[in-house]
């Protein structure tokens, strides 16, 4: 097998939360797909340098600072690279295609409209997802589970995983309420499977009216049907490597790997710790939130082991 590309790319946001991506000229690998800017690196080069040196000379911006994002094995039929993405946190310049081609700034909601590689569909939905994904707990009255979601949707969390977990609330209620709270429709929101047990009739029906819900899996159902649910985000609970491998199979579009560090549930011999996790994330092409015993000031040590950020239950949740 050929050699390895080793190829930087940036995901980089104007001040309107706008991306910018470029067309790839027609003579080349790809030619008339559209790409999130970068290049190959050259031989001893830092990956961060290259990425510095790629946006100076492609699009004529320079990077002030920048975070690892996602990294990407794909193997085309004439072609195997390793796409090493960053996030480029501030820059100066003002964009501009340097050598001829196309450039625009996209809203990221809309980055589907446009057609790329194979290889950067994973950037495309590591794009949409924000650094922290956040849980719900047990909650014994309807008004703290829900009041625990406005408040953080308020603080401006915006990826939600609903568990049925509170004993006198039903989905069409949750439903109702959420559709009431400001930011609602900014908010990604994903149902638990087990809802489908606690409202067989409605679920597969109410998931589906909204653009923003998904459904999450945990390990043990990911052989579940997902037909129905085929237009929506997909998220699952993962542990080790072969539950990793069935989620990318079954088609999730990002996942919850558990546990990284100190928690109730497993054994200190069970932990991943941040060096068996980025090993792992390692084997996968979609984001990675760490799961277990983190909590949301571990963004950054989730982001330098590879991951999208971290998943919290207890770190928000009220006790």
């Amino acid at each position: 097998m050929a050699k390895r590309v080793h190829v930087v790319a940036a995901v980089i946001r104007g001040r309107d939360q706008r991306v910018l991506i470029a067309k790839r000229p027609d003579h080349v690998h790809m030619g008339g797909l559209w790409e999130f800017p970068g290049g190959k690196v050259e031989q001893g080069e830092a990956p961060l340098e290259a990425l510095k040196r790629e946006l100076k000379e492609e699009v004529g911006l320079a990077v002030v600072s920048a975070q690892p994002l996602i990294q990407i094995t794909h193997d085309y039929p004439d072609k195997q690279v390793y796409l090493d993405v960053w996030e480029v946190i501030e820059f100066t310049g003002v964009a501009r295609g340097v050598e001829g081609q196309q450039i625009e700034w996209v809203h990221a909601a809309d980055l589907a409209a446009y057609e790329f590689p194979a290889a950067n569909q994973p950037i495309v939905t590591s794009t949409l997802l924000p650094s922290t994904c956040l849980i719900t707990g047990h909650a014994n009255a309807a008004d703290v589970y829900l009041s625990a979601i406005e408040a953080a949707l308020d603080r401006g969390h915006r990826l939600f995983i609903l568990r049925p977990s509170c004993p006198d609330i039903d989905l069409v209620t949750v439903i109702s309420a959420l559709k009431n709270m400001a930011h609602f429709d900014a908010a990604q929101w994903q149902w638990h499977i087990d809802w489908g047990t606690a409202a067989p009739a409605n679920f597969i029906t109410l998931v589906s009216e909204h653009k923003n819900f998904g459904v999450h899996f945990s390990a043990r159902k990911l052989e579940h049907n997902l037909e129905p649910f085929q237009d929506s985000l997909l998220s699952a609970s993962c542990h080790d490597q072969s539950e990793l491998a069935a989620a990318q199979q079954q088609g999730m579009d990002f996942v919850l790997l558990s546990p990284v560090s100190a928690t109730k549930h497993y054994s200190n011999a069970e932990l991943l710790g941040w060096v068996g996790f980025s090993a792992l994330v390692k084997r996968i092409n979609i984001p990675v939130f760490a799961l277990g015993g983190v909590t949301l000031d571990d963004v950054h040590n989730a982001r330098l082991a590879g991951g999208q950020g971290v998943a919290c239950v207890r770190a928000w949740w009220p006790s």
